[in-house]
C-alpha cells in the first residue's frame, strides 16, 4: 500500500512538472517511490556500530502505515567485571537514525522486553536490570518522531 501511494505521488510530481514545462528524470521518480525494506533499515541502523545487533523490534508504532525500528546493541566488556557497552537506536521509515542510549561501563543489562499497546498507540519497552534492581525505559512514535515516555 505504501509503495502504491509513493507511486501515485511520483506520478503527481511528474504531471505537475509537465504542467509547469519542467520534467524530472527517471532517477528522481524512482528515488521518490523507493521504500526501505526491513533488512535495509537494519543495515542502516547498524552503520558505525561495531557490535552485533542483540534485539530488534520492527513495526508501525504510530499507525501511519510505515514501519519503524528499535535496535539494541550490547557488548560485555571482557576487561571488566559485569560491565557493558549499551547502544539503543531508533530508525524511522525514511532511514533517519536517532541514538537514544549510548553508555559504556553500564552494570545494568538492558533487554528488549516486548511491545505493548494502549489506546491504539504502540510502545517499545526496554528493561534494564542488575544488582537486584530493574527499571523500564519506554519509547513510542508519533508522526514518525521518537517519543521517550519514561
Amino acid at each position: 500500500m505504501k509503495k502504491i501511494a509513493a507511486g501515485v505521488l511520483a506520478l503527481a510530481i511528474v504531471f505537475g512538472a509537465a504542467a509547469d514545462g519542467a520534467f524530472l528524470d527517471s532517477s528522481a521518480i524512482a528515488a521518490s517511490a523507493a521504500a526501505y525494506t526491513e533488512e535495509e533499515l537494519k543495515a542502516k541502523v547498524q552503520e558505525g556500530v561495531e557490535y552485533e545487533l542483540t534485539d530488534w523490534s520492527y513495526k508501525d508504532y504510530d499507525g501511519d502505515g510505515a514501519k519503524e525500528g528499535f535496535a539494541l546493541f550490547l557488548y560485555e566488556m571482557p576487561q571488566t567485571l559485569h560491565q557493558h557497552v549499551v547502544i539503543i537506536r531508533y530508525i524511522n521509515s525514511n532511514g533517519e537514525v536517532t541514538e537514544v542510549v549510548n553508555k559504556e561501563k553500564l552494570t545494568m543489562v538492558p533487554s528488549y522486553e516486548h511491545d505493548l499497546s494502549y489506546n491504539g498507540t504502540e510502545f517499545a519497552v526496554f528493561t534494564f536490570s542488575g544488582g537486584g534492581h530493574s527499571f523500564d525505559v519506554v519509547f513510542s512514535v508519533e508522526n514518525g518522531v521518537l517519543l521517550k515516555t519514561r
